[in-house]
């Protein structure tokens, strides 16, 4: 079995859980990967998330590119920077951690429409657009992990006209 690092890319990956997963990976001892992080305000963001993953052991790289779900042509374009960074290799696994959820009260259809743009259509389609990078890597068989949380949970009391999931 070959030690090449394991290429993971994240949707969401610069607070939360995808920040956190990120983190207990660059943990882990024996194992080196390439991240590709995808968030929305990478060039703002970059710096300042490199720093507080801290420094990368020989073998392991992180790179952050603009993704916005709320975007059909930045998903497009975010499919294309990640097909260009990880080439023949492909992505071992693919982690789908980005989400909204609009608390504020503004037009129900709205909300409804850029949360299921953002939480179900774009990831969907990230999954399309990578399709070729998919189940291209070591073990011929890429992972895709779609990350939820129970933040509807504390949403609740919110009541119905306010929480759109």
């Amino acid at each position: 079995m070959s030690l090449r690092p394991r290429t993971i890319v994240v949707a969401g990956g610069a607070s939360g859980l995808g920040l956190e997963a990120i983190r207990q990976l660059l943990r882990e001892p024996e194992l080196s990967f390439r991240i590709v992080l995808g968030c929305r305000r990478a060039a703002e963001r970059r710096s300042d998330l490199l720093r507080d993953l801290g420094p990368l052991r020989s073998g392991t790289s992180v790179v952050v590119l603009e993704l916005d779900l709320r975007s059909a042509a930045s998903v497009e374009a975010f499919a294309r920077s990640v097909s260009d960074e990880v080439g023949e290799r492909g992505v071992d696994v693919l982690v789908l951690n980005a989400a909204v959820v609009h608390r504020a009260r503004s037009d129900q259809r709205d909300r409804l429409s850029a949360e299921y743009i953002v939480n179900c259509l774009s990831q969907h389609a990230l999954v399309i657009l990578l399709r070729d990078a998919l189940g291209v890597g070591e073990l011929q068989r890429s992972r895709i992990v779609f990350v939820a949380s129970e933040l509807h949970h504390r949403l609740s009391a919110v009541g119905p006209p306010n929480l759109c999931i």
